[in-house]
């Protein structure tokens, strides 16, 4: 194991001393392997620049930093530095500053896989039949974005992921099927009847308020063809942008097993105090389940957490650890509900990363170029 990752230590490396002399200081590197064969781009474009020249199949991999969004259409495997900094500030994040959209023939079934990277502009799919990606996956991910999964894909995957959504849709023509595991969710609903979203160890909140308050598609109710399990529910909404409160709950059709809710409204102050509205979303599915357990407030559930208007106003140091007695209401796997749960909530990234490229603005007397190398590994 120790030879395997010394020689990963040594390729990233052999990459990261080709970084030239027209780059000085601190600079964006994307570092292409087509079997075997290492090729460095660098700057603001670093990105797509390696996007074009690669196939289906390569590995790109991204210092921290910022780069241009662009249009994935080779399904490649996309590896930053991470969507969080560490703890010591070693490492920087991996951006993407602007809209990525994916739009991968059909017949291509290698997936494509993101890892460690903060999605600034949002990420969408293709809406055109023969370019439909069958296979995605976002690991340790943050998208920020309103409509942060859009459009039409095939299977996706989420782990470990700080998600913005207001709308996933599928068509009748291509089966979708989204599924997102232990990651963090704001604004989820689920438009079209032919998607099918599985939804496993997340915290999920609704602040529809913050972006389109009049707007139903802001809803829980919109969340069709859903199934959520060991899920914790949490948000509130200001009355003054609705008419009625008692609309919010999940809908009918929705599967909702060994969950947690601890959502509520609440309308402007009349007088010295608010009246405030408590709503059980669990109670208009048409199969109740009896694993899932409403509590009124926001602190019988979480220690620290306090609710957010938008995924970008979430902090990435959240921990989102429950109180005794949330940790009392176990899931369907018999470990506790929400992110914790599961396969648990690290958004560390697992591989190998260059942190730092540093070129001298100028070379020595000797002809020579000083370049500063910085590789973390995963702790």
């Amino acid at each position: 194991k120790n030879n395997k990752t010394m020689k990963k230590l040594f390729s990233i490396l052999v990459l990261a001393f080709s970084c030239s002399a027209l780059f000085a200081q601190q600079t964006t590197v994307a570092l292409l392997n087509h079997e075997g064969t290492l090729t460095s781009f660098y700057g603001a474009n670093a990105l797509a620049d390696a996007h074009k020249a690669a196939v289906h199949g390569d590995v790109i991999t991204l210092s921290g930093g910022s780069f241009a969004g662009l249009t994935f259409s080779k399904a490649v495997t996309v590896r930053g530095a991470g969507m969080v900094a560490d703890s010591t500030g070693n490492r920087e994040i991996t951006y993407i500053n602007s809209s990525v959209e994916i739009k991968i023939p059909t017949e291509i079934e290698t997936p494509i896989i993101f890892e460690g990277i903060f999605f600034q502009g949002g990420v969408s799919y293709s809406t055109i039949t023969s370019s439909l990606c069958n296979n995605s996956t976002f690991n340790k991910c943050r998208i920020n974005h309103y409509f942060g999964i859009s459009g039409v894909m095939g299977n996706a995957n989420f782990y470990n992921c700080l998600l913005g959504i207001n709308g996933t849709y599928g068509t009748s023509s291509f089966g979708t099927n989204v599924n997102i595991v232990n990651s963090v969710i704001n604004a989820l609903n689920n438009h079209d009847s032919s998607c099918k979203l599985n939804v496993t160890n997340c915290v999920v909140t609704y602040h529809p308020w913050q972006y389109n308050p009049y707007s139903v598609d802001s809803k829980p109710i919109n969340s069709k063809n859903t199934t959520f399990k060991n899920c914790i529910f949490t948000g509130v909404l200001l009355e003054k942008y609705s008419s009625d409160v008692s609309t919010f709950y999940l809908p009918e059709t929705a599967v909702v097993n060994n969950c947690i809710s601890c959502y509520y409204g609440y309308k402007a102050e009349t007088g010295s105090e608010a009246a405030v509205y408590y709503r059980d979303i669990f109670s208009n599915i048409a199969n109740p389940n009896s694993t899932n357990v409403y509590f009124d407030e926001v602190t019988e559930v979480f220690k620290t957490y306090t609710n957010a208007g938008r995924i970008d106003q979430i902090s990435v140091h959240e921990k989102f650890e429950l109180t005794d007695e949330a940790k009392a209401i176990l899931g369907s796997d018999g470990k506790e509900v929400g992110v914790h749960g599961g396969i648990g909530f690290n958004l560390e990234p697992t591989t190998l990363q260059i942190t730092k490229c540093e070129v001298s603005p100028k070379v020595s007397e000797d002809s020579k170029l000083s370049v500063s190398i910085k590789v973390d590994a995963p702790k």
